[in-house]
């Protein structure tokens, strides 16, 4: 396989999108395709950081990029023009997430084949109005139409590409995969005592997408039903103050551990139930990580949630963003064994549908048929 081949992952990289990128690299170099990242690591979590440490810096091009419009772009899209310049037109580029993807479609000309994956199409929001989302369709339906494939991550994701207007021999539905011996399992451990704290779990970006103030609303709410209830918080962002600031008003602070931006994979075990509570995604990488680890999880319903717990554990996904319906949900499993050790054993079967070694092997199928 020669660099006429080569492809580049670009993304303005956190949290799941990071993870993914990564794990892709990884996956393409033991295939032995030439692979090059470009990535910003402006919002990218310490831990992915100290990863991409170890990746050869011929493969390794870090371009600063704010997730949002802004004058440097225009700086991004010149550096990149004339590092595919140098490297003759680029063969193959594969786009992460909105950013990276509005900046590979205005790369279009210098690029021979090119493949976006949304990570969850930012039109899909529940929470914004007619008109926004009005606007954001065009501008996702304008750029995703440059590209020679787009892939799905979930198969809603699949379908509002479709209603965007993007042609459907262009959309392929691929699902994230994980490296599942990453994961401590636990399926065969016995319903934890009554007699010790219950522990709830968040894990994701303190960042409006995820939704993590509600985290806080459910937490009080079982805190009235089991006082001695016990937080864990993974991750750091924008929405910090604003929680620490709910947690106060309900006395909560000292039963909540804010464990920062560390990687979940540690953390899992320490956690009876995850609650899930953003508002949209494509295919959260922690909700197939707490399945691998066998942590029950109640989550909001989103195409994610849908896409991973729909068909085996619908009764983990309650259909509002009500904590009284979370904190309910997350009480039976805790009080009833039958309900949690039911739950525990479909997790297994969740986590195995998502393995890196199925997702890798259908993104190079992609890559192949546009390479000729």
């Amino acid at each position: 396989m020669n660099d006429r081949r080569k492809v580049y992952l670009a993304a303005e990289a956190a949290g799941g999108v990071a993870r993914h990128v990564i794990d892709l690299y990884s996956g393409l170099k033991k295939k032995g395709w030439p692979t090059g990242l470009i990535l910003s690591t402006t919002r990218m979590e310490s831990t992915y950081k100290t990863e991409i440490q170890h990746i050869p810096p011929s493969d390794l091009l870090i371009l600063p990029m704010e997730r949002g419009p802004h004058w440097s772009d225009a700086v991004v899209i010149a550096q990149l023009k004339r590092h595919f310049q140098k490297q003759g037109r680029c063969r193959l580029l594969h786009a992460h997430s909105t950013k990276a993807g509005l900046l590979g479609a205005a790369l279009r000309p210098w690029v021979h084949k090119s493949l976006y994956t949304p990570h969850a199409y930012r039109s899909v929001d529940p929470s914004l109005s007619t008109l926004k989302r009005g606007l954001i369709q065009v501008v996702e339906r304008t750029f995703s139409r440059t590209y020679d494939r787009v892939i799905a991550v979930a198969p809603a994701e699949y379908d509002h590409a479709i209603k965007l207007g993007i042609h459907p021999a262009k959309v392929r539905h691929i699902p994230n995969g994980i490296r599942l011996d990453r994961y401590f399992k636990n399926h065969a451990l016995p319903s934890k005592c009554l007699s010790q704290a219950l522990t709830i779990g968040f894990v994701g970006r303190l960042a409006f997408q995820k939704n993590p103030l509600l985290f806080i609303d459910v937490l009080y709410k079982i805190s009235v039903v089991q006082p001695d209830v016990r937080a864990i918080i993974v991750g750091d962002g924008a929405l910090k103050a604003e929680m620490l600031a709910a947690a106060q008003r309900y006395g909560l602070n000292g039963q909540i551990d804010w464990r920062g931006a560390v990687s979940a994979a540690s953390v899992f075990q320490e956690m009876d139930i995850l609650i899930h509570t953003s508002l949209y995604e494509g295919m959260p990488y922690t909700l197939i990580e707490s399945a691998a680890c066998g942590v029950p999880v109640i989550a909001t319903r989103n195409d994610g949630s849908t896409a991973i717990l729909g068909d085996l554990l619908p009764e983990a996904i309650v259909d509002s963003f009500d904590s009284n319906d979370l904190a309910s949900r997350a009480l039976s499993i805790y009080m009833k064994p039958s309900i949690r050790n039911d739950h525990v054993h479909k997790l297994k079967y969740i986590a195995d549908r998502f393995s890196l070694d199925r997702m890798v092997n259908d993104i190079v199928v992609e890559y192949e048929h546009l390479l000729g």
